[in-house]
C-alpha cells in the first residue's frame, strides 16, 4: 500500500490550517513578550484580573461570615451535629460558588449561557424521571 497520497493529503490540510490561522485576527503570543506587549496586556486585563481577585477574596470572607451565622442559627435548634455541619458547609460552598462565578464572569467569560443550559438539562432529566 502506498502512503504517499495520504501523506500529501495531511500536508495539504496542515498547510491550509496554517494559512487560515494566519489570516484570522487571533492573538499570536510570542514568548518572550516585549516590554510594550506586557504593558498593553497589563493595561487591558490588569484591572479585570484585580477586580476578579478582590471579588473572590470578598466572597471567601462572606462565606466564612455566613457559615458562622448559620452555625449560630442552627445551634439554637435541636439538631444532630453532623446534620448541622452539613448545612453549614453546603451554605458556605454555595456562597463560594457564587463568588467564583462572579469573579470568572468579571474576567470576561460568559457563564450565563452555560448556567441556562444546565437548567434546561436539569428540567430534561426531571421530566425523564
Amino acid at each position: 500500500m502506498d502512503a504517499q497520497p495520504f501523506n500529501s493529503f495531511l500536508l495539504a490540510a496542515a498547510d491550509a490550517a496554517a494559512n487560515a490561522a494566519a489570516k484570522t485576527n487571533a492573538a499570536n503570543f510570542k514568548i518572550p513578550l516585549t516590554r510594550e506587549e506586557i504593558f498593553t496586556l497589563t493595561k487591558d486585563y490588569g484591572p479585570k484580573a484585580l477586580a476578579a481577585v478582590v471579588i473572590f477574596i470578598v466572597g471567601l470572607l462572606l462565606a466564612r461570615r455566613v457559615g458562622k451565622i448559620m452555625m449560630a442559627t442552627l445551634g439554637k435548634r435541636e439538631m444532630e451535629p453532623p446534620v448541622r455541619m452539613l448545612f453549614v458547609r453546603l451554605t458556605k460552598l454555595f456562597v463560594m460558588l457564587l463568588a467564583i462565578l462572579i469573579a470568572v464572569q468579571q474576567l470576561g467569560v460568559e457563564l450565563w449561557p452555560l448556567i441556562a443550559g444546565l437548567g434546561v438539562a436539569g428540567v430534561g432529566v426531571g421530566l425523564a424521571m
